[in-house]
């Protein structure tokens, strides 16, 4: 009878430990879904996040992919570049995930990009 004791205040012990991880998870997960669009607007506002022994400036990085983007986008309608350096350009913007943004090929326009519609453009003709 002892060893039944034993076992179930061990069972007790390990459903005790795993509650408040579970409960917290769960509580995230509810929040992010019900607020998700808050999130991603303040996710969007960050600019750097430092942490002990180092620090992450975004807006850097940010910068540093839109002007390869910007480069990407100038091979990809440059009549003047070669077919290879083009179709190149083109799947690397594909692959970003960058170009596409134009309703006319099926798929959302952010009107962030307008840019990028001669790629489009390129891509779908």
């Amino acid at each position: 009878m002892a060893e039944w004791a034993k076992s179930i205040e061990s069972i007790a012990h390990l459903v005790g430990a795993l509650a408040w991880p579970i409960a917290v998870v769960l509580a995230v997960w509810l929040l992010m879904r019900r607020h998700h669009t808050a999130f991603g607007r303040l996710i969007d506002r960050v600019k750097s996040f430092g942490f002990p022994g180092g620090q992450v400036d975004l807006g850097e990085i940010e910068a540093a992919q839109e002007d390869q983007v910007d480069k990407l986008v100038e091979q990809a309608v440059d009549p003047g570049a070669s077919e290879d350096l083009r179709q190149n350009a083109i799947r690397s913007l594909s692959r970003s995930g960058t170009a596409g943004r134009d309703p006319r090929c099926g798929q959302a326009d952010d009107g962030e990009m307008p840019k990028l519609w001669p790629v489009i453009h390129c891509q779908a003709g």
